[in-house]
């Protein structure tokens, strides 16, 4: 039975009683059953929900609701002695700052907010208010490490630490640091070390490194891995690095003036630098176990460098390049792990190359992150495009449980329709059909005549984009058409996608937004006016120079469980599209139409909303269905 008290509603969930701001639909009811016992059993599992069924909300208000439960038997069970542990800290991590800001948000609306302790991490690129000196330093993080025992904020940190309850976001924190002449970064640190959850981006949790830099302790955590479709590609780049012969070279020259203290870690900076530029000195393998018997090395100087880098005795990018050796020698301990890293050098112009040393199996870093032990790890996501199965091929056997729910999304109320343009334009092919481009242009100015609000329309590139926008100027003069009725934004690839310029228009006129699969926009959480149309052009193919290393990886070892490469690209192709096609439905009730352009209709990743209501329409008929689509809809609003 459920009660509702000052709008909460309060469930009893294999025994524990949740209380949510909104009456669940039974598809969250279920996810926090799974949830919770997940937590109980201290297991890890794949919760796999499409988009629209509330699945952050469910596992936020699951999670706390367990943490508080716990806590209370804690205390029974141990009301005679002095209880030294906590209770778990919950670890919510998103893919983007701006997905951890709707997370928070959310977990805003709940009654556990006000008596919950919290603390965001974020860059401090994001937290930190001094102005960067570019004369001092190429980064906040350079500067922080030069000069944070001069500054008089770092000093005052401490003064945030009661903020824990009552700070109401980020950008209330940051606002606090500067009236008591704090620093938010450090602050929102310190906070960490005691909340009882901590809302984060997923590196804060993959990577190693930044757990070891900010003292982030897992264990006996509850991790949410929230958006968590892409944590296998997240865990390789995680491992992966790279660096240019110039900065091996840079670092020999910063090192040797330093006198005899880094000889030997310059003896080995040479040999890499003889194999980047001549490839003969050294074979690959050779280079990586050279690599792995100087890892004490590389530990033993870096804690020294550190410090000569703070002092300014080296330059920081020398630190960070010794860093980036650091990464990989730490995953090259076990023999195993020899077979799982590819290195490659690509030349770069004016006698410069780059060095690559990329990860092939996310397993080996997320075994790290279990080593830790966490209470329990929980990925979810509505678009993995990959059976269970093959994920836990590709992240190892530590997920024992995978649960899957339907969409609650109602069928009419989403028009799906798609059409082929002829040839299918792709960036090589762009400039010899201009009948095509013009024609592509016509179907979003078709969509933006029909569409109140808001249209967003992805593409498979930033080139693509822009080549776009340059054919649509001259001769055809489509964009200014599109202009006539809706402000026009481009995603700019060079630049962060906080929504503020959005936003800024959502509220005032009508929008079509031009963004990127995979981009800053395609995770963003549009909700009902913000996102009544999606246009999704091409499949989003990822670049193959980026991806080959790995499908020929995972051909070498399908024995393993792995995914032939075809099938590999196909799970990343259909991740993004579902993800991008899925901005126009947040919740049951919302209404949107997806526009499919040249995209495989019949492929089994397809989202099965889209796949359900999916019409393919000639040029001629899919705008008068639309138009009606949207009349009928714009009656309910």
């Amino acid at each position: 039975m459920a009660s509702e008290q000052s709008e909460q509603f309060s469930y009893e969930i294999e025994g524990i009683n949740v209380d949510l701001p909104v009456r669940p639909y039974d598809v969250q009811k279920e996810i926090m059953s799974k949830a919770i016992k997940t937590f109980q059993d201290s297991t890890n599992c794949v919760i796999e929900s499409p988009t629209g069924t509330g699945k952050t909300l469910a596992l936020l208000c699951s999670a706390i609701a367990w943490q508080k439960k716990y806590t209370k038997f804690e205390t029974q069970d141990n009301k005679r002695t002095k209880i030294s542990e906590r209770h778990p800290t919950i670890y919510f991590a998103s893919r983007t700052n701006e997905q951890v800001n709707s997370a928070y948000n959310e977990f805003k609306r709940t009654s556990y907010f006000k008596d919950t302790s919290r603390s965001i991490l974020s860059s401090r690129e994001i937290s930190c208010f001094k102005e960067l000196d570019s004369r001092q330093a190429n980064s906040k993080d350079e500067m922080c490490l030069k000069y944070k025992n001069s500054c008089n904020y770092y000093y005052n940190y401490e003064q945030l630490l009661d903020m824990g309850k009552c700070m109401l976001d980020l950008e209330d924190l940051g606002q606090v640091a500067r009236k008591r002449g704090a620093c938010a970064y450090f602050g929102a640190i310190e906070m960490a070390k005691n909340a009882d959850i901590v809302f984060c981006t997923q590196n804060y949790i993959i990577d190693p490194k930044i757990r070891q830099k900010l003292q982030i302790n897992l264990k006996d955590a509850i991790i949410l891995l929230d958006d968590a479709h892409d944590v296998e590609n997240k865990c390789r780049q995680s491992a992966s690095v790279d660096f240019t012969s110039d900065d091996i070279n840079a670092a020999i020259d910063d090192l040797a003036g330093s006198g005899d203290a880094y000889q030997e870690l310059v003896s080995m900076l040479r040999t890499w630098y003889d194999w980047a530029t001549e490839q003969q000195t050294l074979r690959a393998h050779r280079l990586l176990l050279q690599l792995r018997n100087g890892h004490q090395l590389s530990q033993d100087y870096y804690k020294e460098l550190k410090s000569a880098a703070s002092r300014r005795v080296i330059r920081y990018k020398s630190l960070l390049l010794v860093e980036k050796v650091i990464t990989v020698v730490d995953y090259l301990r076990e023999d195993t792990c020899f077979s799982n890293f590819i290195l490659k050098v690509v030349d770069l112009k004016e006698n410069n190359t780059k060095v690559k040393m990329e990860c092939m199996m996310p397993s080996i870093v997320m075994k790290k992150l279990i080593d830790e032990m966490p209470r329990c790890v929980v990925l979810s996501s509505g678009a993995f495009a990959m059976d269970i199965n093959h994920l836990r091929a590709e992240l190892g056997p530590y997920f024992q449980n995978h649960y899957s729910f339907t969409d609650v999304i109602q069928d009419n109320r989403v028009w799906v329709g798609a059409i082929e343009t002829t040839p299918r334009l792709m960036i090589t092919n762009i400039n010899k059909n201009p009948d095509t481009v013009k024609k592509l242009g016509e179907i979003i100015l078709g969509v933006c005549k029909v569409t109140p609000h808001v249209v967003l329309c992805f593409m498979p590139s930033y080139a693509f984009l822009r080549s776009m926008k340059s054919h649509w100027k001259e001769p055809s003069q489509l964009l200014a058409d599109m202009k006539e009725l809706k402000h026009v934004i481009w995603e700019d690839q060079n630049t962060t996608a906080d929504g503020r310029e959005f936003e800024n228009y959502v509220g005032g006129s009508d929008v079509l937004l031009f963004a990127v699969y995979r981009g800053k926009y395609a995770d963003m959480d549009f909700k009902d006016k913000p996102a009544r149309a999606v246009i999704c052009v091409g499949e989003p193919m990822p670049n193959t120079s980026d991806v080959q290393e790995k499908m020929d990886f995972n051909n070498r070892n399908i024995s393993k469980g792995l995914l032939d490469k075809e099938n590999w690209l196909q799970a990343q192709i259909f991740r993004a599209l579902n993800q991008a096609a899925g901005r126009c439905i947040r919740h049951k009730d919302d209404w949107g139409a997806v526009l499919l352009v040249n995209c495989e209709l019949s492929h089994p990743k397809l989202a099965p909303w889209m796949k359900r209501s999916v019409n393919r329409n000639e040029q001629t008929v899919w705008a008068s269905r639309l138009e009606d689509f949207m009349n009928r809809m714009a009656i309910t609003d």
